[in-house]
C-alpha cells in the first residue's frame, strides 16, 4: 500500500508542480501577482487581468484605507470620482460587473470588516438581472474571502491554451502586447524612428471628430429587446442597504447611462422601475434617459461607454458636488430620485419611451 502511495505521488508529482507553477509564477490572471496591477498595468501575460480579484485583494489586505468605495461595471471605470471627491475613494468597478458580484463583494467586505465610510454603486441595465459573467475564472472571487478557495478555482482553470503561453512567455517567445489594457488606448501606430507607440481613443476622436461620428456602430438601429429580471437585484440592494447601516455605511445608488439605442434595446422600464424601488431604499441618482449628450455621438466611444471627460465629469461633479444640469432631460439628468418625486419620474421616462414605440 505504501509503495503504491509513493508511486502515485511520483505520477502526480509532475502534475502538481506544473498547476502551482502556472497559477503562482505565470499568474495568467494576475491574481497573485496583484499588487503590480495597482497603480501601474505593468504585467502582461497575454490574458485579461482579473480585475474583480486584484481590486478585492488590495482592499482586503488594508495597505491604504479609503472613505468609499465605487463598485461597478466597466462604465463606472469612466468616472473619475478621485478628481473631485471630497476625500480619499477607490474605484472598484471591472468589465461586466453585476449587481450579484457587487453583493458578493459587500459579503466579503463585511465579514472581513473592511466597510467604507461610503459605497457607490454605478451601474444601468446591463448590470441588472442574472449573473452574466460566464467567462470563467476571469471573474471568479470566492464569497467567503478564503485565499486557498480561490486558488483552489484558479487551479481547476488551467488548461492547454495557458500551458502554451506560459511555456512561450518564459521562453522568450511571446510577444509582450505594447499596448496597455485600459479605457483609452485601442490601437497602435509607429513614430518616426518606426517604435510602437500608443493611440488613444481620445486621440483618435479629436482628430476627426466628424469621421468618429460617422461609425458604423452608431447606426440609428434598436437592438432587439431583452427583457431583465431585476427581482434578485433589489433583494440584494436591501441587503447591501442592511449592510451599510449595520456599519455606520452611507450608501448611494447611481444609475448610469447608455447610449440611447442601446438604452432603448435593453429594458428601459425594468430599470425605470427598479430605480423608482431603489429610490425607497437609499440615495439614488439617474442619469437615464434620452437627450442631447445620450443622442451625440462625439460624447460616446461607442454604443456602450460614454466619454470620461465629458459625461463622466458631470455624473461626479453631480454625485459628489451636487451640481445640476437641469438643461437636459427636462431637467432628469442626474435628478436626485426620491419618494417624493419617484412617481413624476416614472411618468416623464413612460412619456419618453411612449415616443419610441
Amino acid at each position: 500500500m505504501k509503495k503504491l502511495i509513493l508511486k502515485l505521488a511520483a505520477a502526480f508529482a509532475p502534475l502538481l508542480a506544473l498547476i502551482l507553477f502556472v497559477v503562482f509564477v505565470f499568474d495568467p490572471y494576475n491574481c497573485v501577482h496583484y499588487k503590480q496591477n495597482i497603480a501601474e498595468y505593468t504585467r502582461d501575460t497575454g490574458f485579461t487581468r482579473n480585475e474583480r480579484v486584484i481590486k478585492m485583494r488590495y482592499i482586503l489586505d488594508g495597505e491604504k484605507e479609503y472613505d468609499a468605495l465605487m463598485f461597478g461595471a466597466s462604465r463606472a471605470a469612466f468616472i473619475h470620482a478621485d478628481k473631485v471627491y471630497p476625500g480619499s475613494i477607490y474605484n472598484m468597478s471591472y468589465s461586466s460587473g453585476c449587481m450579484q458580484e457587487i453583493y458578493e463583494n459587500i459579503l466579503v467586505l463585511d465579514k472581513k470588516h473592511k466597510m467604507p465610510g461610503h459605497v457607490y454603486i454605478a451601474i444601468d441595465n446591463a448590470s441588472l438581472g442574472p449573473k452574466t459573467s460566464n467567462t470563467g475564472f476571469v471573474k471568479n472571487y470566492p464569497v467567503s474571502g478564503f485565499l486557498p478557495e480561490l486558488y483552489l478555482s484558479y487551479a481547476t482553470e488551467i488548461n492547454f491554451e495557458m500551458i502554451k503561453k506560459c511555456v512561450q512567455y518564459y521562453s522568450g517567445n511571446y510577444q509582450k502586447s505594447t499596448v496597455y489594457e485600459n479605457a483609452y488606448t485601442t490601437a497602435t501606430t509607429t513614430d518616426e524612428g518606426g517604435n510602437y507607440c500608443a493611440l488613444t481613443q481620445e486621440d483618435i476622436i479629436e482628430a476627426d471628430p466628424a469621421a468618429h461620428a460617422a461609425q458604423d456602430f452608431f447606426k440609428d438601429e434598436i437592438e432587439a429587446y431583452k427583457p431583465v429580471d431585476s427581482t434578485e437585484s433589489r433583494k440584494q440592494l436591501k441587503t447591501i442597504k442592511e449592510i451599510c447601516d449595520k456599519n455606520g455605511c452611507a450608501l448611494t445608488l447611481v444609475i448610469l447611462p447608455d447610449y440611447y439605442t442601446t438604452y432603448l434595446g435593453s429594458d428601459p422600464y425594468n430599470l425605470m422601475l427598479f430605480t423608482v424601488d431603489a429610490a425607497s431604499i437609499c440615495e439614488t441618482y439617474s442619469f437615464a434617459g434620452i437627450n442631447e449628450l445620450t443622442r451625440d455621438n462625439y460624447n460616446w466611444y461607442e454604443r456602450s461607454h460614454f466619454r470620461p471627460h465629458i459625461i463622466g465629469d458631470m455624473i461626479a461633479r453631480t454625485v459628489f458636488l451636487d451640481e445640476k444640469y437641469e438643461q437636459y432631460s427636462d431637467g432628469w439628468f442626474g435628478a436626485k430620485i426620491t419618494p417624493e418625486n419617484a412617481e413624476e419620474y416614472k411618468q416623464f421616462i413612460i412619456s419618453q419611451l411612449e415616443q419610441f414605440d
